[in-house]
């Protein structure tokens, strides 16, 4: 395995052509900006390249890409770029492309290198932020520019993953970037607005729910809440509309590990997790799932809410710094 630098990365990407740049499913501002900035750059220096996705963009997010449906449209490849794709089942619907990668890109803790050369660096903020670096590399070595569209893109990777630069992987390097982008005429405060602040009515009605059912243990050190599909059901509310609920516990004072389940179909949670200061990514591998230390999630199977809770909670107890200030 080689773990090349950006500008490496970058001088390889153009010694090819015919990209497939594939994001995780279930994909998020930083898979989809970090796919499409490269997508752009690319194109830009002359190459042809496509970005796909397992699942649709959620809708909220459309804006922020241009529309850009990330479908597979059947047109040939020869060479496959992952990004922000830290397994092979995160590829979903595309995983039978797992042995045919060619670049792997990421910035979680290596623990599946999808390719003999790949591109980590678990100390980026974002994935995007690598993608910045070998845009630039690609850039510099065919005198194309990074254009204001992957600017875009590239700033709202970062923020989503930074949560607004305010968690703590945001670092000195992160916001030298944002200021780079910015430097590019991007509209961060339209971005930022769709990331963070504007939601829909029924949204702030289930925020409201959400928190009605947080339950609290561990002296208070874990909040958990657990959403049904009928609780979904009767609010109005979209399981994509709710991915960010985890948020809610995550706020609240004395709190260090932060869960959420949503129910997916009957019997399966998606769950995600986070931490102030324990490695929730222990918890997320338990059930067969991953991240960062204070950012993971999983999939678990039971047969009622309070169960798929209780387990996942007793993974957390194992794990929870009680020495923690938050």
């Amino acid at each position: 395995m080689n773990n090349l630098t950006p500008n490496d990365a970058g001088r390889l990407l153009l010694e090819h052509d015919g990209f497939l740049v594939l994001t995780h499913k279930n994909p998020d501002p930083d898979t989809l900006g970090s796919a499409l900035a490269l997508v752009t750059t690319l194109c830009a220096a002359g190459k042809s390249a496509r970005a796909v996705c397992s699942d649709p963009v959620p809708e909220s997010k459309l804006s922020l890409f241009g529309g850009y449906t990330f479908k597979d449209d059947g047109s040939p490849y020869s060479y496959v770029v992952t990004v922000d794709v830290a397994d092979t089942v995160l590829l979903g619907d595309f995983e039978d492309l797992s042995g045919s990668v060619d670049l792997m890109i990421d910035h979680h803790v290596l623990r599946c290198a999808l390719a003999e050369n790949v591109c980590v660096d678990p100390s980026a903020a974002a994935c995007a932020e690598i993608v910045y670096d070998i845009c630039r590399a690609i850039c510099a070595e065919s005198g194309a520019g990074l254009t204001k569209e992957a600017a875009s893109y590239l700033y709202a990777g970062i923020s989503a993953d930074t949560g607004g630069f305010i968690y703590s992987n945001t670092t000195s390097r992160t916001h030298m970037i944002a200021a780079a982008l910015l430097g590019l005429g991007i509209n961060s405060a339209e971005i930022n607005e769709i990331l963070h602040i504007i939601k829909p009515e029924a949204r702030i009605r289930a925020e409201a729910f959400v928190a009605s059912k947080m339950i609290r243990s561990m002296n208070g050190r874990i909040a958990s809440v657990a959403i049904t599909l009928s609780d979904m059901e009767l609010l109005g509310c979209s399981d994509e509309m709710l991915s960010e609920i985890v948020n809610i516990p995550r706020s609240v004072e004395g709190v260090d590990i932060a869960v959420s389940l949503r129910e997916v179909k009957p019997g399966e949670y998606k769950v995600s997790l986070r931490s102030r200061s324990s490695d929730v990514s222990e918890v997320a591998a338990v059930f067969g799932g991953g991240g960062h230390m204070k950012a993971a999630g999983c999939t678990v199977t039971a047969d009622d809410p309070e169960k798929a809770r209780a387990a996942v909670v007793a993974e957390c107890r194992k794990r929870i710094k009680l020495d923690s200030k938050g």
